[in-house]
């Protein structure tokens, strides 16, 4: 009866005494490694053995009836056995003694890991062309394995990952406690969403912090149970969100204000435009002329507003690619343009751009961009000071090219400073009074070109401001 249990046993089994002679071998096992029924019976263990390990064999094997125990052989190596055909299949092998009045045999089941090796390629192969981070985590929260998505994301190499715990990937704040979750997820797994509706974040090697989306699938196999988890980086979403935000708040403060800064006037004309029919049936000349160049400089105004809305729209639109652009002629055209407002005011437009004024950049949006801060250094000059000027330089910072403007005019006040590149942000009305537009235009265009731009300003001193721009330029700005 225990011979045919033996015989018919779904799982591969030889009886094998201390010569390494194979004395029974069950059908499954015959099946296996490709030999007819009986035909294991009587052979040597090591015709089961791959050539290579043959020599130390029969070592192994004394080794182990000196010590038999029930044991994994080879346990965590990568283990063959050959088949009748000269193929060799990875196994895993249990070994248990048997003691006997006369003597000990050993009983080996063998497991063909074939189908579980194929499985785990195609799992890994899945698993590293995700398109996004992923890790496995065992139970214990130790991360198990990371594709490359996840060691790119995170900035650690594989070697720094595997092992630790999943807490390294955290913040700071989140360390005490993560444990405790992780926990209840194991206790109750099930694929979802973790932190969803929360501000998620994770943690870089750098210690720089991200906004993530994970989500979490449980995996079970025959070694326990195992999280596979997927982290969505949603830095990209999360500013275009902001941005989409901030731009909706913009555009309804510039819907309001457009408004307001184009009917306002429209009123005070018309109603000047009464005035003057009235003056000229009275027979008042002076009168009518008077408000006739009010008219004048309202519709000025008007236009210079108009102006700076369509500036503002075209900047969104403008699609340039980046080319040479010689700073010294680019200035002598500006400087030409604003010729009548520099000599009103009496400011000089000097500059400083060493042996190469060559700027590879977007043309026209940095002509607007000179444009702008040159004739907004000549409308708030300070007229108290003998000599006015506006100095353009060039530098070459290392991965930079910069651009500085600056006047020694009536700057800007220091409690505003982080006002400055507002829409719609005056600050000496009484100079000039302006669309409140130009500056935010400025930074608008400066970050189409892929640059930033900054400033230091001190009342009465005057103000810098300075332009960095990527010595690799970006195609087609937009």
């Amino acid at each position: 009866m225990f011979r045919e249990i033996f015989y018919q046993s779904a799982i591969a089994m030889i009886l094998v005494d201390k010569t390494r002679t194979i004395q029974i071998a069950n059908a499954e096992a015959e099946r296996l490694f490709g030999y007819d029924a009986g035909e294991l019976t009587g052979r040597s263990l090591g015709d089961l053995v791959p050539v290579a390990f043959r020599d130390r064999h029969p070592t192994y094997v004394r080794g182990y009836f000196e010590d038999p125990n029930p044991r994994a052989m080879g346990s965590g190596r990568d283990l063959r056995a050959l088949r009748k055909d000269g193929v060799e299949i990875p196994v895993e092998v249990g070994l248990k003694p048997i003691r006997t009045p006369e003597d000990v045999w050993v009983v080996a089941t063998i497991v063909d890991l074939s189908l579980r090796i194929r499985a785990e390629k195609k799992f890994r192969t899945a698993f590293e062309a995700a398109p996004n981070a992923m890790l496995l985590v065992n139970d214990q929260g130790r991360i198990v394995l990371a594709n490359d998505q996840a060691i790119h994301l995170f900035g650690y190499s594989s070697a720094e990952l595997v092992g630790q715990p999943i807490e390294l990937l955290v913040p700071d704040e989140v360390k005490g406690h993560h444990p405790g979750l992780f926990r209840g997820y194991v206790s109750h797994p099930s694929a979802r969403a973790m932190g969803t509706g929360r501000d998620l974040r994770a943690r870089k090697k750098n210690g720089g912090l991200f906004p993530v989306e994970i989500g979490l699938r449980p995996y079970q196999d025959e070694e326990g149970l195992f999280v596979i988890s997927s982290i969505v980086d949603m830095s990209e979403i999360v500013r275009i969100r902001q941005s989409l935000i901030e731009r909706n708040e913009e555009l309804e403060q510039f819907t309001y204000r457009t408004s307001h800064d184009l009917k306002a006037p429209l009123i005070t004309m018309s109603g000047l435009a009464d005035f003057i029919a009235e003056d000229l049936e009275a027979g008042e000349v002076g009168e009518a002329r008077t408000n006739a160049l009010k008219i004048r400089k309202l519709s000025a105004r008007l236009q210079e507003s108009i102006s700076k809305i369509l500036e503002l729209m075209r900047a969104e639109k403008i699609d340039e690619s980046p080319q040479d652009v010689h700073l010294d002629a680019l200035l002598a055209t500006i400087e030409s343009n604003l010729s009548h407002l520099s000599a009103e005011n009496g400011v000089r437009i000097l500059d400083n751009l060493g042996a190469d004024p060559v700027v590879v950049t977007a043309s026209n949006r940095l002509s607007q961009v000179l444009e702008n801060l040159i004739s907004n250094a000549i409308k708030y000059a300070d007229l108290r000071k003998p000599e006015r000027t506006v100095r353009v330089s060039l530098l070459r910072p290392p991965g930079l090219t910069r651009i500085e403007v600056a006047d020694n005019g009536l700057g800007f006040p220091t409690n505003r400073i982080s006002e400055v590149f507002g829409i719609f942000k005056r600050f000496h009305p009484q100079s000039s009074p302006g669309s409140g537009l130009g500056l935010y235009l400025v930074k608008k265009q400066v970050e189409k070109l892929g640059g930033s731009i900054s400033l230091e300003s001190e009342p009465g001193k005057g103000t810098t401001f300075r332009i960095d721009l990527p010595d690799s330029p970006i195609e087609n700005p937009s």
